[in-house]
């Protein structure tokens, strides 16, 4: 009765780790996260020391920005894989060249043992094994099924434990190919919303190179500003999501330049008051030209209000404080900054520490007093911009 009973809640843990993932749709920005949380959950049915996702290189490459990674939870307690509390992050440079993304919980392992133990199951044929490891004698359960992950390989998800753990078997391999085929599902929804990012990316740099195309005086000034942003953001304590919102509405803050006229834009004087003017349309250009694109709806008040000023003399509403929305603020002040550093064909870039003062002047006047404090609380990151033009 008692065996009965721990089968049930054994099947019970299963169907409910299934069913969990399967309703999991939301994404994350990072693959790795995805990975994580499903290997953690079947870790508490699986009496494994560790377990593993291995991407292919071909995958990995769709999303540059989670380069090799190996993910070690400790401490562990002796046996099966639990208490999977605290958690280090370790980036490992690859020893095999093109060996993919490596995602694994439990006892860390190091990359040529796990390519070796996936190497003899792959040349046994076998999905599990239930006896000392050739290539890692201290091992002997292993289990591994394929995850369809790459456009021309595929990638695994691993098990390894050893005694006095139990052994492997139909059941153990059987969820483990339930998690393999939600993990595949997710995996596929994820390379398609990259593929669908990085074409969105490239739209915002072209729309970026044709407003640099049509003021070459300020080449480059919208990356730059989208770079201070991002950095002002993330200093703020935004969220992921909100700091890449603010770099993607630096890059577009300058779109609406598109419908000045080149005369004055590309006039290496002063503008008269009239010019003044028609420069002074441009943020409500650019809100014109974004605000029918439902992708760029977060970014429009980026756009739109980066030219308002603390104290309301600002346009093109003249609102102030905190009317203002906060990428605005935040905006405001990178591109004050670079206007401020950059040299133009008709004057060069005013002193770093003449700028500084100037932003101390104006702090709670023409721009956000906490935003200027961020600004200037690194020096040696204002000093990297002005040389370098970069972070």
């Amino acid at each position: 009765m008692g065996q009965l009973s721990e089968q049930l809640s054994r099947t019970f843990e299963e169907l409910t780790l299934i069913h969990d993932l399967s309703r999991c749709t939301k994404l994350s920005n990072n693959r790795a996260t995805h990975c994580r949380e499903a290997l953690m959950r079947l870790a508490d049915c699986l009496p494994l020391e560790t377990l593993v996702v291995l991407l292919p290189p071909d995958d990995c490459l769709l999303d540059s920005s989670n380069p090799l990674v190996t993910t070690d939870y400790s401490p562990l307690c002796a046996g099966a894989v639990s208490d999977l509390d605290e958690n280090v992050t370790v980036d490992l440079q690859p020893s095999v060249e093109n060996a993919g993304e490596i995602i694994q919980i439990g006892h860390k392992l190091d990359q040529e043992q796990l390519l070796r133990i996936v190497a003899e199951l792959e040349a046994s044929s076998q999905m599990v094994i239930n006896h000392p490891l050739r290539c890692a004698p201290n091992f002997d359960r292993v289990a591994m099924v394929e995850l369809e992950a790459g456009s021309s390989s595929s990638g695994k998800l691993l098990g390894v434990g050893a005694r006095p753990i139990a052994e492997l078997g139909t059941i153990e391999i059987q969820l483990m190919q339930s998690v393999g085929m939600i993990l595949n599902s997710q995996l596929a929804i994820h390379r398609q919303f990259v593929s669908v990012r990085r074409m969105f990316e490239g739209a915002v740099r072209a729309l970026v190179s044709a407003v640099d195309a049509k003021d070459p005086y300020t080449c480059g000034h919208s990356t730059r500003v989208a770079a201070m942003g991002k950095a002002l953001a993330a200093d703020f304590g935004l969220s992921h999501e909100a700091v890449d919102t603010v770099h993607m509405s630096g890059l577009l803050h300058d779109i609406g330049k598109i419908g000045v006229s080149d005369t004055v834009l590309r006039k290496p004087g002063k503008l008269t008051n009239e010019e003044f003017d028609e420069i002074k349309k441009h943020p409500e250009l650019g809100y014109r030209i974004l605000r029918g694109v439902p992708q760029f709806v977060e970014i429009l008040p980026g756009v739109r209000y980066h030219h308002e000023a603390w104290d309301g003399s600002g346009y093109p509403a003249g609102l102030a404080g905190v009317e203002i929305p906060l990428i605005a603020r935040i905006l405001a002040v990178a591109d004050s900054f670079d206007a401020m550093t950059s040299t133009r064909p008709y004057r060069n870039g005013l002193p770093l520490a003449q700028v500084i003062e100037i932003f101390r002047i104006g702090s709670g006047k023409q721009w956000d007093p906490v935003i200027v404090s961020l600004l200037l609380q690194d020096r040696d990151r204002l000093t990297r911009m002005v040389e370098d033009g970069c972070l």
